[in-house]
């Protein structure tokens, strides 16, 4: 199999759409341990750690218990997501960043809500089994303009 240049564009799009999809799938399950699936929690070198700071939570989150409870009080409002702007940064041959900003629709104490947030995703391609997995994730609430 040819190996696949970093600078391919198109590929790398690919790719980041895939991952994406693959997450709001998971989102779209109701099931933490799916989402939780999609971080890595292991392939690291020494003093490294996934890095996971939360739209709804003030909390940085760095294992899978912690990716888990947040999922489970965030998927209990049933969110449904959509990329409003995005950007992507080739980071490797095996690595990418992804960011830009997302709306979710959740319910709220009123019916339905829209939040609008700005997300960074770096996912990597594990040594360990080949797999695409989310090793920093960074969600927060986009400012209102004053």
């Amino acid at each position: 199999m040819k190996k696949q240049k970093t600078t391919d564009v198109l590929f790398w799009e690919k790719i980041l759409q895939e991952n994406f999809a693959c997450w709001a799938k998971a989102l779209l399950s109701g099931d933490p341990q799916k989402v939780a699936d999609l971080y890595e929690y292991e392939d690291y070198a020494p003093g490294e750690s996934l890095v996971f700071l939360p739209t709804m939570s003030g909390e940085i989150v760095q294992n899978r218990a912690g990716v888990e409870k947040y999922f489970i009080h965030f998927l209990a409002k049933k969110p449904t997501g959509k990329i409003v702007r995005e950007g992507l940064q080739i980071l490797g041959d095996r690595a990418f960043s992804h960011g830009g900003h997302y709306d979710f629709e959740v319910e709220g104490k009123n019916g339905k809500e829209t939040l609008k947030a700005r997300h960074t995703f770096i996912w990597r391609k594990s040594n360990r089994d080949g797999i695409w997995r989310i090793i920093q994730h960074h969600s927060s609430f986009v400012p209102i303009a004053k």
